[in-house]
């Protein structure tokens, strides 16, 4: 039974170069190209690149501009997970191979592209794969809640879902407020701290267990990343929020965040590492033609459609529209609905609780919570299954 081909993406301005690997590699089916750039991208257009499409492997050409390509090696190398570089050029050049192996490349191929040496390099890469997941530190999921502007209910969904899913597995789980401006998780929570997270991206660098210990709180068995009491209009550089995210990411199963909106620079940051991201929308029509277009616009940005979700949050029975309906509007699916229940919803804030599971809308969260968890349990298992056929395949 053949091993399951390597995912890649390639950037290669040299399109002949890039014919003939194709099909080279087209024979033995040793990657599977998920997009193919024809033009080198900066070193920050490739790392969000690389962010949201998740590729096991960056195929570069090394030829057309070495130095620039070299960079691109260097910023690729550097990422968590490890995205593993092959190099490719035109003719079997000792001087580039050096320095591209410098620079972090794992693999260097060139023309004729033979079946026997392409899957020499994927064995090889297949190998330190299998052995930096046993060694691998824990890398939990993060899932991300969005919306098009304030006031769809995004906070609410977010607690909620931190609190179920941390009730469910009895799994550590936190939940980070990444609104700057007007942070309500405090309020939600009836907690308050000296820390927020504003001190977690301010020392992202510095992040360790001790520093974290200190910036977080808990509550209802959540460990919560609070938003400044004050607005904060600090310019930060996006790469702060990510080293934020992947620290959190080491700490805990779950990661939720709280994304007040799709536009906002914390989410430009952030949305690339998310697992998964729920788009959040309310049935009027203000929000569905917001929703439609930041729909568009994440597309846009690169995100698949199996990146991120419609949630469509206060349904009324007394609306005209039905989930039908709006799905036709965005010509998208609503991958999840949640029923209007003000007097629930004011209930838990009012005593600073998850909506409780005796109420319509506290059961359909814990429901929804439910599948995060199940769906996060089953790709684990999937994984650890396949590096384990792999490593049998390999030895076969």
């Amino acid at each position: 039974m053949p091993s399951r081909p390597l995912t890649a993406l390639m950037i290669c301005p040299k399109r002949e170069l890039s014919q003939q690997f194709q099909t080279g590699i087209a024979r033995g089916q040793n990657f599977q190209i998920v997009e193919d750039l024809t033009a080198y991208p900066t070193a920050q257009q490739l790392d969000s690149k690389l962010r949201q499409v998740r590729p096991e492997v960056l195929l570069l050409d090394l030829g057309s501009q070495t130095d620039t390509a070299l960079n691109l090696v260097a910023v690729a190398s550097s990422l968590s997970p490890t995205v593993y570089v092959v190099g490719l050029h035109e003719v079997n050049d000792a001087g580039v191979i050096i320095q591209s192996m410098r620079a972090g490349s794992t693999e260097f191929l060139s023309p004729p592209f033979d079946e026997e040496s392409v899957h020499a390099a994927v064995t090889r890469i297949r190998k330190l794969q299998e052995a930096q997941s046993r060694d691998a530190p824990m890398r939990g999921k993060v899932i991300a809640f969005t919306a098009v502007k304030p006031g769809q209910g995004v906070t609410t969904i977010a607690s909620n879902v931190a609190a179920a899913l941390a009730q469910e597995g009895k799994r550590p789980t936190l939940l980070i407020d990444f609104d700057m401006l007007g942070g309500t998780l405090s309020f939600c929570w009836r907690v308050t701290h000296s820390y927020s997270v504003l001190d977690a991206v301010q020392h992202a660098e510095k992040l360790d267990e001790a520093l974290w210990g200190a910036i977080v709180t808990n509550r209802n068995g959540v460990d919560l990343l609070l938003g400044p009491d004050s607005p904060e209009f600090l310019a930060l550089q996006g790469d702060r929020y990510t080293r934020v995210v992947e620290f959190a990411r080491s700490q805990y199963e779950f990661v939720v965040l709280d994304l007040p909106s799709a536009y906002g620079p914390e989410a430009k940051a952030v949305l690339p590492d998310a697992d998964h991201t729920y788009l959040v929308c309310n049935p009027e029509l203000p929000s569905l033609h917001l929703t439609r277009r930041c729909i568009s616009h994440l597309e846009q940005d690169g995100f698949s459609r199996d990146q991120f979700s419609l949630l469509l949050n206060r349904l009324s029975r007394r609306g005209e529209l039905g989930p039908q309906d709006m799905e036709r509007v965005f010509n998208f699916p609503i991958g999840k609905v949640l029923p209007e229940d003000d007097g629930a919803v004011h209930r838990a804030l009012t005593a600073g609780k998850p909506v409780p599971d005796s109420s319509e809308l506290g059961r359909q969260l814990a429901s929804f919570a439910k599948d995060i968890y199940g769906k996060g349990r089953e790709e684990k298992k999937k994984a650890a299954a396949g590096l384990s056929l792999s490593a049998l395949l390999s030895q076969g």
